[in-house]
């Protein structure tokens, strides 16, 4: 399986996640509900999510993989990632997105 950081520059997620004040964001999903899906994006931000309840595909660079209530995926910056549903039931994730800043020396 290859590995394909950085997708393109053009899916590149503009908003901002993080300030020096702020060095992260939280956001409840609904999918489809909400939207129809977390479309493919990249940003420079650790990425984590954690599924609340019901179920959805998730495709993590070349990775496709099934995510049930209580699981966690962490997606590594600058890592292209994106969410689908799989039926009409909803999926409730709860998206963390942290600064690098904080990971430590060497791991900017």
């Amino acid at each position: 399986m290859k590995n394909t950081s950085i997708a393109s520059l053009t899916n590149k997620e503009q908003r901002q996640h993080s300030s020096s004040f702020i060095p992260y964001s939280i956001y409840d999903c609904l999918i489809p509900e909400s939207f129809p899906n977390v479309p493919m994006h990249w940003h420079d931000e650790f990425e984590i999510d954690y599924v609340l309840h019901g179920e959805g595909d998730f495709i993590c660079n070349d990775e496709h993989f099934h995510a049930d209530a209580g699981d966690v995926i962490l997606i590594s910056p600058q890592h292209a990632s994106c969410c689908l549903p799989i039926s009409q039931r909803v999926a409730a994730l709860r998206r963390l997105c942290l600064s690098c800043q904080y990971a430590g020396p060497g791991q900017q």
